[in-house]
Order: C-alpha cells, then structure tokens, then sequence
C-alpha cells in the first residue's frame, strides 16, 4: 500500500496535469467505487446525483493528508484512497483497460483516469466540510513532515502508551502517513527493537526515532517513493526509495552494520524486519 511518500510523489505529479481543469464528464465503470463519508457504497440514485453534481466544475486544489488524496472540487470534496493497486494515470493505453474504472474527462480534451486491479481503492464523496469531518481522515494525528509533529508531542504519546513501538508508528490516528516500509527503516534508523514498549523508551531513542521519521520520509520523496511491489507514479514511472532501504524485506540477510543475521516476524500484525544486534 502507498506511504506518506509514494502518495506525496503522486500528488505533485498530478497537480499540473488537473489543476483548473473542468470536468464535463464522468465516466464510472464500476459501480462500488464512490462511497460517502461513512464508507458506505452508493446506491445508484446517489451515485447519478454526484456524477451530475461535479458536472462542469473545476478542480481547484490537489493535496495529500496521511496516505489520501483529496480532490478540491470548488464546493465539493473527493477524498482518495488509493489502497493497494490503485493508480491515477492520464496514458490513453491504459484507457480501455479492464481494470481502469473512473475517468474524468475535461474540456480542454485531455482526462485523468483511475485503474485499480484489485479494486481495493476508494473515493469518498463529501459535499461539504462538515462531510468531511465524518470521514476517517478526520481522525489522523499530526503530519510528520508538518509543524505539529514535534519531539514534545511525540514523546508525550510514547510515554503514555503500552504499545510497542512499531503498533504505534502504523497508528494513523497518532501519526498520519506511515506504513510498514518507513516503520521498519525509522525504527533501524533509531536502533530500537519493533517490539519495545512506547513508555519504556528512552528520551534519547524517542529522539532519534523522532528525526529517523523525518529523514526516512524525506528521503522517500525525493526519491519518488518506493516500488517494491505495484506502486509507480502518475507517469507510470517507478520510485527508486527501495535501493536506499535498510532492513524492510531482507528477511535471512546481514545487517550492513554488524553481519548480524536480521530477524522477521509478525509484529502488530505486519510482517517486521530487524537486527537483533543493533535493534535489542
């Protein structure tokens, strides 16, 4: 599934190809796609009115929070997420894909289309603000590229929680757009064990883990996010973050620190990779 920096990537690949443009049609081949702020899928009658409603409008701002995309329709809202195998693509190969569900059709001729093999994405309607107070982006914690994210709140929370360390960086409501990936390479970074408790943390390693999340996210956007398995960018193209990676997948490999063998299991139900030497 996209992180933070996958998502990120795609949001800025995306806003010069759709912002101000008008949508004069759309074109929705599968049925189970929109749903409203609740989650709830849209029946037919309601799924016409939304189809009709953004009819003529233009969008006006493309921005990321945590791991959705939000779609500023000028009154209305479209949030994204883009789950798995989802993927926002203006390639007229891939037009007449079977897999290619949503396509939004614009008056200067040109379209943005949705393709998702698994159908595991979502796009959420919301018509106002107060929409999209009831959706689940309402609930994220603080983005942890943003001003809010701070080694006091993160060590408040850390010192507050029985969690082990790796459950509570995967939590979206504490910190908003890390996934197994980053996770795995923040908490090598930081030298500390996935399984470690949140309040039995040193202020030293809160620190570390603290600047490892903003290093790690960092990196992965400027390298275009990481392509491990399904993720490439607006363009098709794919992110260069997996040669960078530290530990994430190298399950029965050395550790490059200390030709320690790395350790997987399944820790806060992802499959998790650490040194036992550098991480005890």
């Amino acid at each position: 599934m996209p992180e933070l920096p996958e998502v990120e990537t795609i949001v800025r690949g995306l806003r010069d190809r759709v912002i101000d443009k008008k949508i004069i049609n759309t074109e929705l081949r599968y049925d189970k796609l929109f749903r409203d702020c609740s989650g709830k899928i849209l029946d037919q009658e309601s799924r016409d009115k939304f189809i009709k409603t953004i009819e003529n409008k233009r969008i006006t701002d493309l921005r990321r929070r945590g791991k959705y995309i939000l779609f500023q329709l000028e009154d209305i809202n479209i949030i994204v997420h883009l789950r798995m195998t989802g993927k926002f693509s203006s390639d007229e190969d891939v037009l007449n894909d079977k897999h290619t569900h949503l396509v939004f059709w614009f008056e200067d001729g040109t379209f943005l289309l949705y393709n998702d093999i698994r159908k595991f994405g979502t796009f959420q309607t919301a018509l106002c603000s107060e929409d999209i107070l009831k959706t689940s982006m309402s609930k994220l914690g603080p983005e942890p590229l943003g001003e809010d994210f701070t080694l006091e709140y993160l060590t408040a929370e850390l010192k507050n929680t029985k969690k082990n360390i790796k459950a509570f960086l995967l939590t979206q409501e504490k910190i908003a757009g890390i996934g197994n990936i980053y996770a795995d390479e923040v908490l090598f970074f930081a030298k500390v064990s996935p399984k470690r408790p949140g309040n039995q943390l040193s202020d030293k390693e809160i620190k570390s883990i603290h600047q490892g999340v903003i290093e790690k996210l960092r990196m992965g956007i400027e390298a275009g996010g990481a392509s491990i398995r399904n993720y490439v960018n607006e363009s098709g193209e794919k992110g260069n973050f997996q040669n960078l990676i530290k530990v994430y997948g190298k399950k029965g490999e050395k550790c490059q620190e200390c030709e320690t063998t790395f350790i997987t299991e399944t820790v806060a139900g992802r499959t998790s990779t650490w040194c036992p030497n550098c991480q005890k």
